[in-house]
This record gives C-alpha cells, structure tokens and sequence, in this order.
C-alpha cells in the first residue's frame, strides 16, 4: 500500500507539470498563420471565392482554438493590368508600377514565410509587350562585362 501513494503523488505532479504547460502554451501569444496566396487572377476568381468564404472561416476558428488567428493574405484586388496597346512614353511608367507591384508581392511571400499556397492554371496572366528597346545596356561586347554584370 505504501507503493501505491508515491505513484498516484508522481502522476498527479506530472498531470499538473502538462496542464501548466498547456496552459503557458495557450496564454503565450502565437504567431498568426498568414499564407500569401498566388495566382492569376483570370483562372482563379471562384476558387479565390470559396476558399475565402468557406475554408478560411474554418482555419480561422481552429487557429482561434489554439490561440492564434488565419489571415490569407490576397493581392488578387491590386492585380495591374497591362493594357492592349500603350504608347512608349506610357509603358516607362507602367512598367515601373508594374515593377512595384512585383515588389509588393515578394515583400509579402517574404512576411507570409513559410506559408504560401499557388494555384497553378492554364494561362500566364499579363506579360508587357517586348519594349527592351530602352532598357538594353549599350555594352556591345558581353567579355567586356565583369561577372557580376
């Protein structure tokens, strides 16, 4: 009888040690699970719908649970758009939004790291007609180049 009280003293010390870890685990504030989500815009828009109205409520909730929150992070509204045709002096501009938008969009898979979901079509989205006129180098011989260049 003696061996018995020891043990029921050691399972309940270490019942309380797991309930204080559990508890410290769920007052410690968690970091949000936040998946950046790309695509094209065009193959995509229902799915992009579903996911936002009926999976992500639910990953919301579960995250809520353990003490964290769901928040997929979706640019698909700031999609840029190339126009059918632009006249030279417009495309300098285009392209730099375009590149800016390209930079918002890395900046966010770097901050949504490493949660990220692509959804792969058939199309390639926009693509800027080849306009490299103005951007070539006026390097004429490429030995000339450091490997750097």
């Amino acid at each position: 009888m003696h061996s018995v009280v020891p043990k029921q003293r050691e399972m309940s010390q270490k019942t309380n040690e797991n309930v204080q870890r559990y508890t410290q685990f769920l007052q410690k504030p968690q970091k949000p699970i936040q998946p950046y989500i790309c695509s094209t815009l065009n193959d995509f828009q229902e799915e992009r719908d579903f996911l936002a109205n009926n999976i992500f409520p639910q990953l919301n909730e579960l995250c809520n649970s353990r003490g964290t929150y769901f928040k997929a992070v979706d640019l698909s509204w700031s999609e840029l758009r190339a126009p059918e045709s632009l006249p030279t002096h417009l495309f300098r501009q285009y392209s730099c939004l375009r590149s800016q938008h390209l930079k918002l969009c890395l900046d966010h898979v770097n901050s949504c790291f490493p949660f990220f979901i692509c959804m792969l079509g058939q199309t390639y989205g926009d693509f800027l007609p080849d306009y490299s006129h103005f951007m070539t180098s006026k390097v004429t011989r490429l030995s000339s180049l450091s490997k750097v260049e």
